[in-house]
């Protein structure tokens, strides 16, 4: 008896949850088929995408300084020494010296 008490009610809630999914998706629908909501998000997507551009070339840059700090430190060499040793381009030496 308590299985098939139990898959009434299963048959029960399937059906309200089918309900509740169809209604769903008609939303998604119309928030997909909006033009103003894709404007939004792709302005979104792109402000996010600069912030993250922006976080990672950050994060770069401080290993560099540090990497920098350490061939100084370790070798006993200047700062445009450990630059060329690293690779940095001799035009982004000001930038760097400024940050040490």
């Amino acid at each position: 008896m308590k299985f098939i008490e139990y898959n009434e009610d299963e048959e029960t809630n399937n059906i309200m949850a089918s309900s509740i999914l169809e209604k769903i998706k008609a939303r998604v629908a119309r928030v997909k088929a909006s033009e103003e909501v894709g404007v939004k998000y792709m302005q979104k997507w792109e402000e996010e995408a600069l912030i993250r551009h922006e976080a990672i070339e950050q994060g770069r840059n401080e290993q560099l300084i540090e990497s920098i700090k350490t061939l100084m430190s370790n070798m006993g060499i200047t700062a445009e020494e450990a630059m060329k040793n690293l690779g940095v381009n001799p035009e982004d030496y000001e930038k760097y010296l400024k940050l040490i």
